[in-house]
């Protein structure tokens, strides 16, 4: 069982990285199952240079000309606050994806990744700061902040009709417990009724009537029917609940975005991406020169062959891949007739030392 309180193994960017490209994404990775509905972007928040405003009480606005005529202050709380989407991953022991059911209320069976995935570009050069929020007093009652999986996935014990239903929310009770629901009288979704108890009280038995709408059973778990499909009686469904431990206080850490050369990066990029084949602590990798330079414009197909990309290091050849070298063409001032080699390129790498060819 899990019933302990969760650890983060691994975040991106890494702390103090740098060069982020612009549109990269920021994840975390939890040691143990997650109760997604506590990850939001009020608990995962990225935060950046001051750009937002919020209503405030004490501001006396100017009437002179341009300027700002509502309450307006800058909030120190929300300064540069950036919006943006979460999705989730679910990782096994190897690190790959996976659609592993929990039904027995384990909660390590996989990790849970959360990634954060700004509605906009982030701003070049510029420091940005994570924060994720834990409970950071831990002698009340009240616990805020990201928790451990508390309702599991719903086991189908004795189902013959199509109709389907999900237990969901966020257990607040302090005992495993288990619940099961039993189809009385079957029908589609708004018609079938349904019998529930909790397994450690089945004399206490609650009746209901099937809705697509979430229903909430008690403490924080609620029922969802898919609105397809028809219930038959005797379908028979279950679900354990667990109580929730909380971060234990809020995790932070910042990264500092790049010149904005790159904005998107590969889906298999590594917080490094390219690396150095000894590193000898006198400063990161970088670049030392590029042929042909930089906006170098007019070169004619046959003599455009290859680039030649020399770093400050020898660098490791297993980290040169096409995930980390990446090689496309875009028509010039937007004007696709006039220029058909558009999209990415078909490219052959090699290492020499401290030199990247990239055969094109």
């Amino acid at each position: 069982m899990a019933n302990s309180t969760p650890s983060i193994l691994d975040v991106y960017p890494a702390p103090s990285a740098q060069g982020i490209p612009l549109g990269d994404r920021v994840w975390v990775m939890f040691d143990q199952e997650m109760d997604e509905t506590t990850i939001n972007t009020g608990t995962f928040v990225l935060v950046g240079p001051s750009t937002n405003f919020v209503f405030g009480p004490d501001f006396e606005p100017e009437d002179s000309e341009g300027a700002i005529d509502e309450q307006l202050f800058n909030s120190p709380y929300f300064d540069g606050y950036v919006e943006g989407v979460i999705s989730f991953e679910h990782l096994d022991v190897s690190g790959g994806t996976t659609e592993i059911t929990d039904y027995t209320g384990d909660g390590t069976l996989f990790k849970t990744k959360a990634i954060f995935t700004p509605s906009k570009p982030l701003a070049p050069g510029v420091v940005y700061r994570v924060i994720l929020a834990g409970d950071e007093v831990t002698d009340d009652d009240y616990k805020p902040g990201i928790k451990t999986r508390t309702v599991f996935d719903t086991e189908l014990l004795s189902v013959s009709g199509s109709g389907r239903l999900t237990f969901g929310g966020g257990y607040t009770g302090t005992i495993t417990r288990g619940y099961t629901l039993e189809i009385t009288s079957g029908g589609a979704t708004g018609t079938a009724e349904y019998l529930w108890y909790d397994d450690n009280d089945p004399l206490n038995v609650s009746y209901g009537v099937t809705t697509t709408g979430r229903r909430e059973i008690e403490d924080g778990i609620w029922l969802e029917c898919d609105p397809d499909g028809a219930f038959t009686t005797g379908d028979t469904f279950h679900v354990v609940v667990m109580p929730n431990y909380t971060l234990a206080a809020n995790y932070e850490w910042s990264f500092t975005t790049g010149s904005g050369a790159i904005v998107t990066p590969t889906s298999s990029s590594s917080a490094t991406g390219i690396d150095a084949l000894v590193e000898d602590g006198e400063g990161g990798l970088q670049v030392v020169s590029v042929t042909p330079k930089n906006m170098t414009a007019n070169i004619t197909t046959s003599e455009f062959t290859e680039i030649v990309i020399k770093f400050n290091k020898a660098l490791d050849a297993s980290t040169i891949t096409d995930e980390t070298v990446q090689l496309w063409a875009e028509a010039v001032n937007g004007d696709s007739d006039a220029f058909t080699a558009a999209g990415t390129l078909t490219k052959v790498l090699s290492v020499d030392g401290d030199t990247l060819t990239i055969q094109i």
